[in-house]
């Protein structure tokens, strides 16, 4: 008898629910819907606005097309996501706008109509007048592809409200000194599964009379949130009007070109956390992809105030005016022990020698503030932290090959020609490491000041002697002094 009864109230409670959920029905279908996801076909490249919003068209007044503005208009009258794709079968098609385009208020996915994968986006945005200083404004985030923009002042591409957005397959040409994409928001930009790169930021002109910190990419994301807040790979960025790339949060990297620009590479500027980093991944592909180059930037090549750099994959630090790899306050990685990380080699050579190099400021949480001082070369620092380096090659550089204030652990890599002290670390810890005969280094309160003068200072550690770099071919020289080290450890002893 229970059984039953238990039977009869589950039929009732399952007859209710059928009926709500069928009240439910007819309810949606009764009522409009609020959020329908729409696309407009973009068929003009004309500049005007949509001339009636209410009849649910993207229509101009002059020739009843679809403009990329009124396509804007449009998605922003309702809630989104929506698409604008831009009709790209003729090709060549360039949009001169009058006016700043309306910020992007939802979310927005635009894209060309018919080229996949090209590295010759069809449709071509630029300003007609020195008044539109923006490009595309995202406020609710979304994607952008198969565009150029260029001469925009201020950002080609801006990503505002600390929304997502994804970036493929697009051409920036910055002017003066604007920044090709400026974020509030994390961000995902290139791919690696193509062999061209899927992102490249130029600039055009001389940066001259720069009242703002110009930049490839500028990211005031936070890095609290734990996860990137900017995600490039397969991009390449060069000639700014400040680093290739500035941010306050993550930065992960794969498979990058970020060269010749007016301050570092790649700086994680007054952030604080340690969740804050720049990481090098492995970014598998073909002959462009296979590695990042950081090289020729006005600054160092890669910077972090607060945090850690860690490269897992191939790269190349070469010719930055600046040090290489350099952390204030956080450790500086390359590699680990293992077999996989000798397949992905390391090269941090020739940085130093500029005159003036710059770094930047963001601690007030307003824009970049620029400092520029003289420069100081060098391969890998970590000044208040460790270095690690596994299958790196670290030569020639103008000042220190290695310093850390902790331990400086390497493994499989070859250290020499740099100016200053091949290596100093607290303790050093070598295995299978070429110092083309130098002498490595010693601990950081006795070793050279990394002057770059190539001559080292001879330190103590453990009661011993460390020796800088010296010139080879002063054996003599360098017998007397190794001799009068042991003297002087002797003596220690004694007494």
């Amino acid at each position: 008898m229970g059984r039953s009864k238990r039977r009869g109230l589950g039929c009732a409670a399952s007859i209710v629910l059928r009926a709500a959920a069928l009240a439910l029905a007819l309810v949606a279908l009764l009522t409009p819907s609020s959020a329908q996801a729409l696309t407009f076909e973009v068929n003009s490249t004309a500049d005007d606005g949509d001339s009636n919003l209410s009849d649910d068209k993207c229509a101009n007044a002059s020739e009843g097309k679809c403009t990329l503005r009124a396509a804007i208009q449009n998605a922003n009258a309702s809630k989104g996501p929506h698409d604008i794709k831009l009709v790209s079968y003729l090709g060549g098609l360039r949009l001169l706008l009058e006016s700043p385009l309306p910020y992007i208020t939802e979310t927005v996915h635009i894209d060309e109509t018919d080229t996949e994968g090209s590295w010759n986006p069809p449709w071509e945005i630029e300003p007609a007048n020195d008044g539109v200083l923006d490009g595309l404004v995202f406020a609710k985030g979304g994607s952008i592809r198969h565009v150029k923009l260029s001469g925009f002042n201020r950002a080609a591409i801006y990503s505002w409200g600390g929304y997502w957005i994804d970036i493929q397959d697009v051409k920036i040409v910055v002017y003066n000194c604007g920044r090709g994409i400026e974020l509030e928001g994390p961000a995902t930009i290139g791919s690696i599964d193509h062999e061209l790169p899927f992102v490249k930021i130029s600039h055009y002109n001389e940066n001259t009379g720069c009242t703002e910190v110009g930049a490839g990419i500028l990211s005031t994301f936070p890095e609290d949130k734990g996860w990137y807040s900017v995600d490039v790979e397969n991009t390449r960025i060069a000639g700014q009007a400040g680093p290739g790339i500035l941010a306050t949060g993550r930065v992960r990297l794969a498979g990058v070109r970020i060269t010749n620009n007016a301050g570092p590479g790649v700086e994680i500027a007054s952030s604080e956390g340690d969740l804050a980093m720049i990481r090098i991944d492995v970014a598998p592909g073909g002959s462009f992809v296979g590695k990042s180059v950081i090289s020729g930037n006005s600054g160092a090549g890669l910077f972090v105030d607060t945090g850690t750099i860690n490269v897992w994959g191939s790269i190349e630090v070469t010719g930055n005016h600046s040090r290489g790899l350099h952390s204030v306050a956080g450790d500086v990685r390359l590699g680990d022990p293992s077999a996989q990380s000798s397949l992905f080699p390391r090269t941090v050579s020739n940085n130093g020698g500029g005159y003036l190099c710059a770094r930047h400021d963001m601690y007030d949480g307003g824009p970049p503030e620029r400092i520029e001082e003289p420069c100081e070369g060098g391969g890998l620092l970590a000044e208040d932290g460790q270095v690690d380096a596994w299958s790196t090659e670290i030569i020639g550089n103008d000042g220190d090959g290695v310093r850390a204030s902790a331990r400086a652990r390497l493994g499989f890599s070859k250290v020499c020609d740099n100016t200053a002290v091949q290596i100093v670390g607290n303790p050093i810890d070598l295995e299978t490491v070429d110092t083309c005969g130098q002498q490595p280094g010693g601990t950081p309160s006795s070793s050279g000041s990394g002057d770059g003068d190539g001559s080292g200072d001879a330190g103590e550690s453990g009661g011993g002697c460390s020796f800088g770099h010296r010139t080879p071919g002063n054996q003599h020289a360098l017998m007397l002094l190794l001799a009068a080290c042991f003297i002087a450890a002797a003596r220690k002893r004694v007494k």
